[in-house]
């Protein structure tokens, strides 16, 4: 009787014990290089971020006549240069990254098109062009069942007068 459960411990045990150790003795590679690659991202946006952070703080102690102007000068351009540098850091360790972001933008651009008239154009650095003051009416589509801001692009409800997301003013149709 001590010999069977004996042999069936082993058969349990003598699998488990080769699945923990064998990660030890023969650790994959991409696994690795993946981690790696990870935390470098991690690390180098992480930095960026501090850096901007710093750039505005610095410009906010400008701002209230904390420092002088050539000491901003000198702060500021060395703040810049390292936030550029980790910029293109990021770009190497990361390239698919940019490759997935531009191929999402190009996705937003074909969903937000009413029309055949885009909503509002992107620029290349990714923000949003100011909205004209000249131009205090925007235009709503004329589709009942899908009405968006094109000023702003966001969703309008049926009975809105203003788009609740950039305040626009909208023209309705006469049929609504």
């Amino acid at each position: 009787m001590l010999w069977p459960t004996i042999l069936i411990a082993l058969l349990i045990t003598i699998p488990v014990l080769i699945f923990v150790v064998w990660p030890l003795f023969f650790p994959s590679a991409k696994v690795m290089v993946d981690d790696l690659d990870e935390s470098r991202l991690a690390e180098l946006v992480q930095r960026k971020d501090a850096v901007l952070q710093s750039i505005k703080e610095l410009e906010f102690d400008l701002h209230t006549s904390k420092i002088s102007q050539a000491d901003f000068q000198l702060l500021n351009t060395r703040l810049r240069h390292q936030a550029i540098g980790l910029m293109r850091q990021i770009d190497k360790v990361a390239p698919e990254v940019t490759e997935l972001e531009e191929a999402l933008e190009k996705e937003i651009m074909k969903l937000r098109r009413v029309d055949g008239d885009v909503v509002h154009a992107a620029h290349k650095n990714g923000k949003a062009p100011q909205p004209s003051p000249k131009k205090a009416v925007s235009d709503v589509t004329e589709d009942t069942t899908d009405r968006f801001c094109r000023q702003c692009g966001a969703r309008v409800n049926e009975g809105d007068r203003f788009c609740a997301k950039c305040g626009a003013a909208l023209k309705v149709a006469a049929g609504s």
